[in-house]
């Protein structure tokens, strides 16, 4: 309503919001952007700069000192922090603070547990009080708000780590930026925030490709490449450009550096290789790891090697051994070590192996021990609470449901994936399989299969983990016989037949279909 007046124009609702996000709705600001002549593409106006800066003159030194330091700590401040970086004595730092409150520049955060908070009562005025920093200034500054959060939350600094890191790459402390990047992704992981993680990492390696070639900086980035495999691939996939190209240049740097490889690139390559059907070198690169671990005595890198080594069993419908390393990665499991797994390998494995021991115990003729594991694994799913392993748990077994012939498993463990997010490829394409087969059993069946066959279309051009193209087709498969389609059901058993590699699991299915449809196999 005030803009309107002011400038005798009803403001698009669009518009209406950019001010509003410009001026908070502080009605000086609005009227001076407007007679300044605002529009939604120009942001802060040099007439509202202007009448901040007359606001800020008004301060005495020590309070417009103060005033910088605490636009560098950001738009909220808690006093511990901007008085550790500042460095002056606490009658001082009382009495700046006192008249920026008094003259309405920050404001005193509300609640029993901001004691000691403040914020800028206009994010512009912040802006206007940075700018007026100098270069050099700011960069002081940065550095001393980083050491003041470290020293303030020396006890757990994992919640600041991103503004620390932030702020030592602001100062222009590379090194340590780097460092924090790391450490900051790390909790981020915890969180189960990947793609901060992601972002995290990727931000320290571009602070390394500045710096001049040494030994060091090498090591600093195979440090933050072998970081990256994790969160990457709970992002992205096993066989992904991005991924294929950070375990490449990590394998490269290691050999440069004359270094051994560190463990969880050895599970990247395992898995990479078997993502692309390359089971000789997966089954290599899983007994390096098995032999570190055996060397290390290392409960952790023991459980990871032997859910590699199950993996690429399964994948050959070696079920016998597939069974012995999951069970072997269940017993050697420790709790102790799930943060380790979370961050350095990007799952639980208990999770995982539990639940395709469950398919595993299937193939060998188990069905009730079958549906043990995939209990098994799913009420530790819920004890961890870690979306990505979860994700698995459900699909497979919701295959295993499938494999059953059991339409309740198959729509109770489908439904719990929806619940699950969809950002990462790997579960939009599994959660476009499934929901297709469901709409097929529910009468649907041109938009189910047509859904089913995107969800292959995406998997056959990005391969994303072991096996998915084969378990996908399989999915097809059933939703074609399900819905009497005996050409297409036919169809789908000649892919598997004629796939290969990780689709023997399902062999003996598709010979049952082109047996029963009268074709020979």
């Amino acid at each position: 309503m005030l803009a309107s007046r002011v400038s005798g124009v009803q403001l698009a609702e669009r518009d209406a919001e950019r001010l509003y996000a410009e001026t908070e709705g502080n009605p000086l600001f609005v009227v001076e952007a407007l007679r300044a002549g605002w529009t939604a593409d120009r942001p802060l106006t040099p007439r509202v700069q202007s009448v901040i800066d007359a606001r800020l003159s008004q301060l005495n030194a020590k309070a417009r000192e103060l005033i910088g330091v605490a636009a560098t700590v950001g738009r909220e401040f808690g006093t511990d922090v901007l008085g550790t970086a500042w460095g002056a004595s606490e009658d001082e730092l009382v009495e700046s603070l006192d008249e920026l409150w008094r003259r309405g520049l920050i404001r005193e955060r509300g609640g029993a547990l901001s004691d000691g908070m403040y914020d800028f009562s206009h994010d512009k005025i912040r802006q206007v009080a940075y700018r007026g920093l100098s270069p050099a200034r700011r960069r002081l500054l940065h550095g001393r708000v980083a050491s003041a959060l470290e020293r303030t939350h020396a006890a757990d600094p994992g919640p600041v780590s991103v503004q620390i890191a932030a702020h030592l790459d602001r100062a222009g402390a590379t090194e340590q930026a780097v460092g924090w990047y790391r450490r900051a992704a790390e909790a981020a992981q915890l969180l189960y925030a990947t793609t901060d993680a992601v972002r995290l990492l990727e931000r320290g390696l571009e602070l390394l490709d500045s710096q001049p070639e040494s030994a060091e900086r090498d090591a600093a980035e195979l440090e933050m490449r072998t970081a990256l495999l994790a969160p990457l691939v709970s992002v992205d996939a096993y066989e992904s450009p991005g991924v294929s190209a950070v375990r490449q240049r990590a394998v490269q740097l290691a050999r440069t550096l004359g270094v051994e490889v560190a463990p969880q690139l050895l599970r990247a390559l395992a898995l990479g290789a078997l993502t692309r059907a390359d089971v000789a070198a997966a089954t290599g690169f899983g007994s390096r790891l098995h032999a570190v671990a055996q060397r290390r005595h290392d409960d952790v890198l023991a459980v990871e090697a032997a859910y590699v080594l199950g993996i690429a069993s399964f994948w050959q419908a070696d079920f016998s051994t597939a069974r012995d390393y999951f069970e072997l990665a269940v017993a050697r499991y420790r709790p102790e070590g799930r943060l380790e797994h979370l961050v350095r390998y990007g799952q639980d494995p208990k999770v995982v192996c539990l639940s395709r021991l469950g398919n595993t115990l299937w193939f060998l003729g188990r069905p009730d021990d079958a549906r043990e594991a995939r209990s098994a694994a799913l009420l530790w799913a819920d004890e961890v609470e870690h979306p990505f392993s979860r994700h698995a748990a459900l699909t497979f077994g919701a295959v295993l449901g499938m494999d059953m012939g059991d339409e309740h498993a198959v729509r109770e463990y489908a439904a719990a994936m929806g619940s699950v997010s969809e950002q990462q490829p790997l579960a939009q394409m599994n959660v476009q399989a499934f929901r297709g087969y469901l709409a097929v059993l529910d009468g649907d069946a041109a938009t189910g299969i047509a859904a089913i066959r995107g969800a292959i279309r995406g998997a056959r051009d990005a391969p994303a983990v072991p096996g998915h193209l084969a378990m996908l087709t399989r999915i097809l498969l059933g939703a074609c016989e399900a819905a009497g389609d005996a050409p297409a059901a036919l169809e789908a058993a000649g892919r598997l037949l004629d796939m290969g590699g990780a689709a023997c699991v399902w062999e003996p299915e598709a010979r049952r279909v082109l047996a029963e449809l009268g074709r020979s196999g």
